[in-house]
């Protein structure tokens, strides 16, 4: 009886090739920071420096332009969405996350964001605990409908948390619906940098939101390349 993988989820994955100085880089402003006293302890062992946007510095133009340049390809090419050529991916919001030895992420997903990053800072690949990914049981938690629920009696690749083990230097991507975390770590100063992006421009039809205005002609190029039938916005299911 064949079984078929259906809807598959992407997970982008790539090296970024000048990560001594970005590791350079990060581990100063993290001494700086840690010289200041601002941490937000999230779980045990695992802290949070959200309070401004790390890549959002001049200092990391040429890390940011890259990540987001990365956003865009997958975007664009591994998810098939259309995105204008005067238009790109942006970094809006990004943050240090430091794991000590037992600390830990719990599942969740980020929010006003259209796609995540996660960039390995410094990461011991056989004692730092992996990104796990996992399917959303929000709507069994609390249903809409009435649900039934089963016992599982045997651990399937369907039912199970998938883990990735990153290296460092390396860029995960994924869509920010997708639900992830990583287990207990085994070593301290698991070190990692949060990204959320979105598109600079997000365009249905004769309306959009821009950074900044859309123009006329813009929004009459968009309106003109949508009704031309060039954009598969639905299955052809008629």
């Amino acid at each position: 009886m064949p079984v078929l993988d259906i809807l598959p989820t992407p997970l982008y994955v790539e090296e970024c090739p000048f990560h001594d100085q970005n590791k350079q880089l990060f581990n100063q402003e993290l001494l700086k920071i840690l010289s200041e006293g601002t941490e937000n302890n999230n779980t045990k062992g695992l802290y949070h420096f959200d309070h401004y946007c790390v890549l959002h510095q001049d200092i990391y133009s040429r890390f940011r332009g890259w990540v987001e340049t990365q956003a865009e390809i997958f975007l664009k090419d591994v998810l098939g969405y259309y995105l204008p050529d005067s238009e790109s991916m942006m970094v809006t919001d990004s943050w240090f996350n430091v794991c000590a030895k037992d600390g830990y992420q719990y599942p969740h997903y980020h929010t006003n964001s259209m796609i995540c990053g996660l960039y390995y800072i410094n990461f011991d690949e056989d004692n730092h605990a992996p990104t796990y990914f996992a399917k959303s049981d929000s709507l069994r938690k609390f249903p809409q409908n009435p649900t039934l629920q089963l016992d599982y009696i045997k651990n399937t690749r369907y039912n199970q948390m998938d883990q990735v083990v990153g290296r460092e230097g390396t860029l995960f991507l994924w869509e920010s619906n997708l639900v992830h975390g990583y287990k207990k770590n085994t070593e301290d100063n698991r070190f990692t940098l949060s990204m959320n992006f979105m598109p600079t421009a997000v365009v249905s039809g004769s309306y959009g939101w821009k950074v900044k205005k859309l123009t006329d002609r813009e929004r009459e190029e968009h309106y003109s390349t949508f009704k031309s039938g060039k954009l598969w916005d639905s299955p052809d299911i008629y």
